[in-house]
């Protein structure tokens, strides 16, 4: 398990969005299916104690910042740079 092997260790996950090739219909970014499932999921089944949630239903992202970091805050915001800087177009995405 993660937390076993890198125990201060924070995890962030973007959801993609559906395809329909019938249709050439592309799901909307913002809370789409998977994100809406994935949040739903770990809501429910990852507690407080050991992560912070943080939900970006905009770009149907979820942010689970470890409480062991001690600024919970801080560091969800340095992850929140650190995915600006390695995906810069994640907004503007919302065209394809």
């Amino acid at each position: 398990m993660l937390i076993e092997k890198s125990p201060d260790s924070s995890i962030a996950l973007t959801s993609t969005r559906s395809f329909d090739t019938t249709t050439n219909r592309v799901e909307p970014l913002n809370v789409n299916q998977r994100y809406r499932i994935y949040s739903s999921y770990l809501t429910r089944y990852v507690g407080n104690q050991t992560f912070t949630h943080f939900k970006y239903d905009e770009i149907s992202c979820y942010l689970l910042v470890n409480n062991r970091v001690g600024n919970v805050s801080a560091k969800a915001t340095e992850i929140e740079e650190s995915f600006k800087r390695t995906f810069p177009d994640l907004l503007n995405y919302s065209s394809i």
